[in-house]
């Protein structure tokens, strides 16, 4: 009601804005990200800032509804405009780990990490980055980090509801049934739908002994 009002009081920028988050409210995400789109390239849309803003935006509602290609275009857009901006490189970067693009994801989290180190949502996205390319040591180092920086739980989305990790543990597995008997009682414990920064690092550990054990026997 509110923007539609604006709409009749010549305030179209705001109005179209708050249409766009009422769309997202009602969680159409398509919708409001077309909307959030449009208004970045209207003529009317204000200065670069605000067109970045909108462009970042539409690039995470494009993500939220399940369009991680459409998401990274828009995101690419609004990193011509802030291509020093951590926030956005990691939701990039969130994108092209959706769409299986890990070096791409990696190099977006490096980069948002060089400019803000002690960023705990780009180090929790590039440990599951770091998973997904079996790297348990550098997953590791970025699981610590974040540890140390925020007593939060690792959000089991940020880690693929635990299939990186699951990945990470078959090549344990791979190497014989006494090891994938170890590896099962060393980590029979953890609940991946409730996995905490500590309890990963534990079983990233973990792995990593098997794995030197197997290889030595």
């Amino acid at each position: 009601e509110d923007s539609l009002r604006w709409l009749g009081e010549g305030a179209r920028p705001a109005a179209r804005y708050c249409n766009a988050m009422a769309l997202l409210g009602l969680e159409n995400y398509r919708e409001a990200a077309v909307r959030l789109e449009e208004l970045a390239n209207a003529p009317d849309a204000g200065g670069l800032t605000d067109r970045a803003v909108y462009l970042a935006q539409a690039g995470n509602a494009w993500l939220i509804g399940g369009y991680p290609d459409a998401s990274i275009v828009a995101l690419s857009d609004a990193l011509k405009i802030a291509p020093e901006d951590a926030d956005i490189l990691t939701d990039r970067a969130a994108a092209y780990l959706g769409t299986g693009q890990v070096d791409k994801a990696m190099a977006d989290l490096d980069q948002a990490l060089t400019l803000r180190p002690n960023f705990v949502d780009a180090l929790q996205m590039r440990a599951s980055a770091h998973l997904e390319k079996d790297d348990l040591q550098a997953a590791e180092a970025d699981i610590n980090k974040a540890l140390l920086l925020s007593a939060l739980t690792i959000d089991t989305n940020s880690l693929s509801t635990g299939k990186a990790y699951s990945n990470a543990l078959n090549g344990a597995f791979a190497a014989g049934n006494d090891m994938t008997f170890a590896a099962e009682d060393a980590t029979k414990t953890i609940d991946l739908t409730d996995i905490s920064v500590a309890v990963f690092t534990q079983a990233i550990q973990n792995v990593a002994t098997l794995r030197a054990d197997n290889a030595a026997s």
